[in-house]
């Protein structure tokens, strides 16, 4: 059956209404948000304000009743921009990621006795595009609103070309790397206060992200202290050219602490 749409506060609502029809809302733009706490979505895409000449439009497509998992965003950046970098950062929160409106009850780290995600996704479009999952680690604790950024501290899901030559000439962080509870191998590097891990050989993956096991070992390698703050975390796509469209089908954080 084919859904029933209308445009409802600039808004595509799916009006069908039957039992097994997924209502869907689709928003249009760079800097909208969904949320549904302790969830959010964001479009946060930045790269039209660096030309004139350059498009960098985005979107996305919530289903509420299943939120977070099955929301889709899209994105365009053309022409090709001349620069490096990526132009935004379309993705998932948990908590109060980066001045999110979602919340969580906020934890020291040495406090923080499991904390996971785990993610699934399909992905099509210009492979100079990439996934990062990451989390701010802050000097005090933020249920809500903006916060002092210490530490970055994220996993690369997915890698384009331009970002392993960069990761490559990054130094190793301690040994280099660490294995998680779950027997698998996680390279780190570091660019001043931002920590990378990703599989070996740049490997695409999808499944639980071992944030406390990374954190553990951030912690015995000295580089944080375990006094910080953790506030959220985010999962998406850093969009670079081209045109594409990424479907989260897995956003499942696990949480908990003294």
């Amino acid at each position: 059956m084919t859904p029933r749409l209308a445009k409802v506060g600039g808004q595509v609502v799916d009006l069908l209404g039957n039992a097994g029809a997924a209502a869907t809302i689709t928003k249009q733009g760079n800097f909208q948000s969904y949320a549904a706490n302790p969830y959010s979505a964001y479009t946060g895409m930045w790269g039209h304000y660096r030309s004139e000449l350059l498009v960098a439009e985005s979107s996305m497509t919530v289903t509420p009743s299943t939120f977070p998992a099955g929301t889709v965003f899209n994105w365009d950046v053309t022409p090709a921009p001349d620069w490096g970098g990526v132009n935004g950062y379309l993705h998932l929160d948990y908590g109060n990621y980066d001045w999110s409106p979602g919340t969580i009850t906020p934890r020291q780290v040495k406090n923080i006795t499991d904390l996971t995600l785990d993610v699934g996704w399909t992905y099509q479009g210009d492979p100079s595009s990439g996934l990062l999952s990451e989390l701010w680690l802050s000097s005090q604790a933020a249920p809500s609103g903006q916060f002092p950024k210490i530490r970055e501290i994220g996993f690369f899901p997915k890698f384009s070309p331009g970002a392993q030559a960069f990761v490559a000439s990054l130094p190793n962080v301690s040994t280099g790397s660490f294995v998680d509870s779950a027997g698998l191998t996680w390279n780190v590097k570091k660019s001043a206060i931002y920590y990378i891990a990703y599989r070996p050989g740049y490997a695409d993956f999808q499944g639980v992200l071992p944030y406390l096991d990374y954190l553990e070992f951030l912690q015995a390698a000295g580089e944080i202290t375990g006094d910080e703050w953790y506030n959220g975390v985010a999962f998406g796509v850093e969009p670079f050219s081209g045109a594409g469209s990424m479907t989260i089908t897995e956003f499942a954080p696990t949480y908990s602490g003294v």
